[in-house]
């Protein structure tokens, strides 16, 4: 497939901003023109697809501690401006990426692994790549944007025929009640706000009978947690801030082999950040996700010391601080001012919206 260098030309817009070729269901490369695509995330969904700073570095690190990256051949499926791959990139992966979007993928910006990206329409990916090239294919927020169930089958055929024995297949996604591009238009024009290029949202049982159909293991409940457990340093836990749909799949190694992994990946994330994390969140992870009995015991147990751990000073302050307002309540009125700031500070840690 050809694709012209021509200079892009602006959006053009109907009156409520909406690109005019959203009018109609199209298919995936006529739906909407490449550059047609990204002025819309850029004015409608807040996405630069060059952007990278704390958010990339954190996932990086998140799918590091979660799939151990390092010196794997990756490949990123919708790589856009191959943000997530030059952040794979520094973690030690060989990655490559693809889009059919030939203008984000000329104008990439990192020099490091821009010659690694190719224009490639996602049904060919097996006419470009050999069969068991890949140890990990990634994709994130991509599948949603295909035309139909039909190309979603046959992208995953293609993966499932690259992908490595003994590789893993990460999918994160929004999944739910399907819409047709005319309704989401609708409900665009009602002023809420809904992504119209979402035209292939299907409910997760679809999704991953699909993936079963070709022979994957279903890994989701093992790895799944890993991910939603990460909360960094520097950035907001993405399970609190996202809540993603994501599918784990693996190619032709038990199950049993993948729970190994995951119980002493899982293991060394919670160790890590055991000064930092807000506990909360693992609460909320076995509550609303599927999740391995094995990994999720894990969790609890880690959970349920900490809590006693970073909740227990935070109780003998405030008795101390109560004790000196009893008894000397003018001293208390010159300390007060010291007493609020660390009780902030030691509330904060315990929330997680603190970072040290």
């Amino acid at each position: 497939m050809k694709y012209n260098k021509k200079k892009s030309k602006p959006a053009e817009n109907t009156e409520n901003g909406l690109p005019a070729s959203f009018k109609t269901q199209r298919s995936l490369t006529q739906q909407v023109s490449y550059n047609d695509y990204f002025e819309y995330c850029k004015k409608k969904r807040h996405y630069e697809p060059y952007a990278f700073g704390d958010w990339q570095k954190c996932y990086a690190e998140m799918m590091n501690i979660t799939f151990e990256i390092k010196n794997k051949k990756i490949l990123d499926v919708g790589c856009a401006g191959g943000t997530i791959a030059f952040a794979f990139s520094e973690y030690g992966a060989d990655v490559s990426g693809c889009d059919i979007n030939a203008s984000v993928i000329e104008n990439c910006p990192f020099e490091k692994i821009k010659a690694r990206l190719q224009v490639i329409e996602t049904t060919d990916l097996d006419k470009i790549f050999p069969d068991n090239t890949f140890d990990f294919i990634h994709s994130q927020q991509v599948f949603e944007h295909f035309p139909s169930k039909e190309y979603s089958t046959e992208v995953i055929k293609k993966i499932y025929r690259i992908l490595n024995t003994g590789g893993i297949c990460y999918i994160g996604l929004v999944t739910g009640e399907h819409l047709t591009q005319e309704d989401l238009i609708k409900i665009h024009r009602r002023g809420e706000d809904v992504d119209v290029t979402h035209i292939n949202i299907w409910p997760m049982k679809w999704w991953r009978d699909l993936f079963n159909s070709f022979g994957f293991i279903d890994i989701t409940d093992i790895f799944s947690p890993i991910i939603d457990c990460y909360q960094s340093k520097t950035e907001t836990s993405f399970f609190k801030k996202y809540g993603w749909q994501q599918f784990c799949y693996a190619k032709d190694f038990s199950y049993d082999f993948y729970l190994n992994l995951g119980k002493e990946r899982i293991t060394k994330l919670l160790k890590r950040q055991k000064y930092y994390a807000d506990v909360n969140i693992y609460k909320a992870v076995i509550q609303q996700r599927e999740v391995n009995e094995e990994i999720a015991e894990i969790i609890k147990n880690f959970s349920n010391k900490q809590r006693i751990i970073i909740t227990l000073p935070l109780t003998l302050f405030k008795k101390t601080a109560d004790y000196i307002h009893n008894n000397h309540p003018k001293l208390f009125n010159v300390v007060y001012p010291v007493y609020q700031t660390i009780l902030s500070k030691l509330k904060r840690i315990i929330r997680g919206s603190k970072r040290f």
